[in-house]
């Protein structure tokens, strides 16, 4: 079941506490300043996010899924990713938050389906969120949305 976000929806879910044990895993793994959000819109409360985090001295992951162990679209949720230096941005401009320049691209589909991702630049990093937002959604706008979260909330 593909969790669908929605730009438009009223509702939301904390991520806060299902990234709480990876965050504190990853900080002590890595130098690069952790920007996560802190909610995502959803269209039903009831889902249940896991969380996975990785990191290194100069990069971090973190990906939420609608199962344990997911490796497939069906349960894919959203990434959130950063690595030191001057990583690749192409896309689409958007402004965000506190004056940053970010990248846009939306999701696209084939055989299947790659998320919709921001792309900003900020304490020496290049910061990526990913997401699997409808096609019918303002993708642009949720992908704002949650960037301008995580930049506003700083470091964790």
């Amino acid at each position: 079941m593909l969790l669908a976000l929605v730009a438009a929806a009223t509702l939301t879910i904390g991520i806060d506490g299902v990234l709480a044990e990876p965050t504190t895993e990853v900080r002590a793994q890595t130098r690069v300043a952790i920007l996560l959000p802190n909610a995502l819109p959803v269209v039903d409360r009831r889902i249940k996010l896991h969380a996975t985090g990785s990191g290194s001295r100069d990069r971090y992951t973190f990906r939420l899924t609608t199962t344990p162990d997911c490796d497939a679209n069906f349960c894919y949720v959203a990434t959130f990713s950063a690595r030191k230096g001057k990583g690749r941005m192409t896309g689409r401009a958007i402004g965000l938050a506190k004056g940053r320049k970010g990248r846009f691209h939306p999701m696209s589909c084939g055989a299947s389906c790659s998320p919709a991702s921001i792309t900003w630049r900020e304490r020496g990093a290049t910061y990526t969120l990913e997401a699997m937002i409808p096609l019918k959604a303002d993708q642009r706008a949720a992908l704002r949305k949650l960037a301008n979260s995580a930049i506003k909330r700083g470091p964790r």
